[in-house]
């Protein structure tokens, strides 16, 4: 069910620092979607990544990077070209569902172009059909733009251009957008200052639409070095910003409400959370759930006991209870703290969490697989209901197959509103965006045929030292991919062992497909399509 909300707000110029006495959101127009989900019983499968839709490389170093909420739109920034380009998702005409391979990526709209560093900070709305685009070095302070589709039948695809909204504010370049495109944070990095901005009617200029300043400035420390990272998230309803300040390690979080009578301001919602250590960067990366009650902070130059660089993820939430500073909500940690495997793994470069704050999505760009260096690495994390632990479901570990080394693959990453869709981007050249579902993982069903013996699974985890023995057999990690941890690779493909059916025969997945016009019903036999899992199709009917 979703609860639509008008917002009857007035606005006060940019310029004004002070706050008024009448809510100031009274002639910012428009609809905020603030949506009451139903929390699904279902938990997220153990799975693998796999690529859902081809590889889109740019011809430049991509900065910047955001996906809108269903993962099917992305926005990204080109700033060596000194521009910024959208792109969607379009299925093949000849694919019925969101299958592996049918679906690719296409501009949308046209290329926006803009001045020095323009695209260095890029962020869109949930619909996909906002975006804002910040500029470094303009006017000595940044400068962001807002810009919207339009219907015209222009752009490279015929499906709308990109038309400025209002004119740039000039109060920094890293941007942060609610889930509407109505409302903007803005952080300059030279004064440490935010500034919350809602689009409205009440122009000065003889324009429809403008920028207003809400309430009054956050102030913080200078930062003029965060060129990188996503250090400012805004809430998706634009009432709560959370500010990260990785020099000390903090992150401070301000919720929009009355703080006298009848005056509206940005006020702490309690204390600032801090690093544990000095040097940990804590708060490169900040990310909220829809409601903004939990927040993912990432420290990736965290030290690991004797593992430098490793980096770590800490997840938080808003409780009313049990404060040490007597105040009346403070954050506490959820869960346990999220490290790196390596040393220089830099995890935690990139955050972001489902809307219910139960799945959380975490980069480490600088990841080694073996003498490759800095590949990169993705992780889901899923929080359990039995402990409240962070569960890794699945992980992709790039390698030589998918990119070239020093590309720092998951520099910035994008989770969709349930959790298992992921759009990445990385740091090196050529920029390119990989698109990730979590495809279900299971252990096939059926025995299977080793030495001349029949096994199971089951036999393969049944003492823990003898897993990586055992799965090291030809063909075991096929059949058996959770116990033997190959979700990645083998999630969607056929099992490479025979396998005994219900009758006692023994079969094969070439077996299945042999005679074209029999594989529905071979795969229709009690734990085929679990087995034979390519030929069965069993990650495209999931």
């Amino acid at each position: 069910m979703f609860l639509y909300l008008q917002i009857l707000v007035k606005a006060i110029p940019a310029s004004s620092k002070e706050t008024h006495a009448q809510n100031p959101l009274s002639t910012i127009t428009g609809k905020i979607m603030r949506a009451e989900f139903a929390v699904a019983d279902d938990k997220l499968p153990d799975g693998g990544l796999l690529i859902s839709g081809e590889t889109i490389q740019m011809d430049s170093v991509s900065l910047n990077f955001a996906s809108n909420s269903n993962g099917d739109k992305f926005v990204i920034g080109l700033p060596y070209n000194n521009e910024t380009k959208v792109y969607k998702l379009v299925s093949d005409e000849t694919c019925e569902t969101d299958q592996l391979g049918c679906q690719s990526w296409v501009q949308f709209g046209n290329a926006i172009q803009g001045s020095e560093n323009f695209g260095l900070h890029v962020t869109m709305n949930d619909m996909g059909n906002r975006v804002a685009v910040g500029t470094f070095n303009e006017d000595d302070i940044g400068a962001v733009r807002v810009y919207q589709i339009n219907s015209s039948d222009c752009g490279i695809n015929g499906d709308g251009c990109w038309e400025q909204i209002g004119d740039k504010i000039t109060s920094g370049s890293k941007v942060a957008m609610d889930s509407s495109g109505l409302q903007l944070s803005i952080l300059d990095g030279d004064s440490g200052t935010t500034r919350i901005y809602g689009q409205s009617t009440d122009c000065t200029d003889g324009q429809s639409l403008c920028w207003m300043q809400i309430a009054q400035d956050i102030p913080g420390l200078p930062n003029p070095y965060e060129v990188y990272g996503n250090i400012l998230a805004l809430g998706k309803d634009g009432t709560t910003v959370a500010i990260g300040n990785p020099g000390p390690g903090e992150v401070s979080i301000y919720g929009y409400q009355q703080c006298s009578t009848g005056t509206f301001c940005w006020a702490a919602i309690g204390e600032k959370i801090t690093g544990s250590q000095f040097a940990g960067r804590f708060g490169s990366a900040v990310a909220f759930n829809e409601a903004s009650d939990r927040i993912i902070i990432g420290a990736p130059f965290h030290d690991v006991d004797e593992l430098v660089n490793a980096g770590m993820a800490e997840i938080y939430e808003l409780v009313a209870d049990n404060c040490s500073s007597g105040a009346g909500q403070c954050w506490k940690q959820v869960g346990q703290t999220i490290t790196g495997g390596l040393p220089y793994d830099k995890l935690g470069y990139s955050v972001a969490l489902n809307r219910n704050g139960d799945v959380a999505a975490i980069g480490s760009p600088y990841a080694d697989n073996g003498d490759i260096k800095n590949v990169g690495k993705l992780q889901i994390f899923e929080l359990t209901d039995a402990d409240s632990s962070w569960k890794l479901k699945a992980e992709k570990l790039y390698d030589m197959f998918d990119v070239d080394e020093d590309t720092k693959e998951s520099y910035f990453l994008g989770l969709n509103e349930i959790g298992d869709t992921i759009v990445t981007s990385g740091l090196g050249y050529p920029g390119r965006v990989t698109r990730f579902r979590l495809y279900p993982c299971k252990d096939s069903p059926r025995r299977f045929i080793l030495n001349g013996k029949s096994r199971k699974c089951s036999w393969v985890r049944q003492i823990e030292d003898n897993i990586t023995k055992r799965c090291s057999k030809k063909g075991v990690s096929s059949h058996c991919p959770v116990s033997c941890g190959e979700c990645n690779t083998y999630a969607c493909n056929d099992s490479e062992k025979k396998f005994t059916l219900w009758n006692g025969n023994t079969k094969s997945c070439k077996w299945v497909r042999r005679v074209p016009s029999k594989v529905d019903i071979r795969c229709g036999k009690a734990g085929v399509t679990e087995t034979c899992r390519e030929t069965c199709e069993f990650c495209l009917n999931v």
